[in-house]
């Protein structure tokens, strides 16, 4: 496998790491994005549970507010987030948002107060913002060129994988336990990834003169021309109707499926499964296609 120069690294790391190593951390890039999906999806199942709920007092309303406001943290901290992965490495920040983030979707199982769920829930959203900026910045700086589809399908799956098993675990959870300790163990179970990522990924926080360097090849590129690009427009627009569609089944299709449907909590996440298990598995094929 041919390894990209440095100049084209752009990072601090000495030297590039090998195939394996690409692969392996690949795999674990795709694994945090499949923790990530899964804290997320893990809401629909909650606020389809009467007894969540009752406990909170929830209208309908406030239900909606509860599954949208991850969104709005995580929409509104993707663009900060990308530029702390560009200043402070790949490793770290992604290493504290994940402990960040799964001990928040842990915290949710002990609120008592609609609020504190809020809070809980805008927390996740905001750490979770750093996982794309800082995977594909990793991509970008450590895949040859010629393996870059196949290891963005790799990454891709891991969402929709993610998504696919997060409702039935959360509901399965729910039913053998209550939604108090679906949060709790989902939560911290996610920990266990910090140890390989953190023994396996290369130390990449810049140094002053990597830096410097950094900042006069972006200085050539002004902020408005990322901006007025069509190309960057165009993204964004299919990018947004692509993430109503996932993020409202996501969000709210175990709950029609029980209310509208007469489904039971576990069937609800079953059918969630298959949804998002086919989407991965054209992920993965398209990527080695291409």
């Amino acid at each position: 496998m041919t390894q990209p120069s440095s100049a084209q690294i752009g990072s601090p790391e000495q030297r590039s790491p090998s195939a394996a190593a690409v692969w392996g951390i690949m795999l674990l890039l795709s694994l945090g994005v499949l923790i990530a999906y899964a804290d997320r999806a893990s809401i629909s199942a909650a606020i389809a549970n009467q007894q969540f709920i009752d406990h909170f007092g929830m209208s309908d309303v406030e239900r909606g507010i509860v599954g949208s406001a991850f969104f709005w943290s995580y929409a509104l901290a993707q663009i900060p987030m990308g530029w702390v992965v560009d200043r402070y490495g790949v490793k770290l920040p992604y290493a504290l948002c994940f402990a960040l983030w799964c001990c928040a979707t842990a915290g949710a199982g002990i609120m008592t107060a609609f609020s504190g769920l809020v809070i809980m829930r805008l927390i996740v959203g905001a750490t979770e913002a750093v996982v794309m900026p800082a995977s594909y910045r990793w991509i970008r700086h450590n895949v040859p060129e010629r393996h870059t589809g196949a290891a963005i399908g790799l990454f891709a799956m891991g969402n929709k994988i993610g998504t696919a098993l997060g409702a039935p675990l959360a509901a399965w959870l729910i039913i053998l336990y209550d939604w108090r300790a679906m949060f709790v163990i989902t939560g911290l179970l996610g920990l266990v990834r910090l140890a390989p990522w953190t023994l396996c990924v290369r130390n990449d926080f810049p140094k002053k003169a990597d830096m410097a360097a950094v900042m006069r090849r972006a200085a050539t590129v002004p902020f408005r021309n990322i901006i007025t690009s069509p190309v960057v427009w165009g993204g964004m627009i299919v990018n947004f109707c692509y993430g109503y569609f996932t993020f409202y089944c996501m969000t709210w299709m175990p709950a029609y499926l029980v209310e509208s449907r007469g489904l039971s909590l576990t069937q609800s996440g079953l059918y969630t499964f298959f949804s998002f298990a086919g989407i991965a598995v054209v992920a993965i094929i398209s990527g080695y296609q291409l």
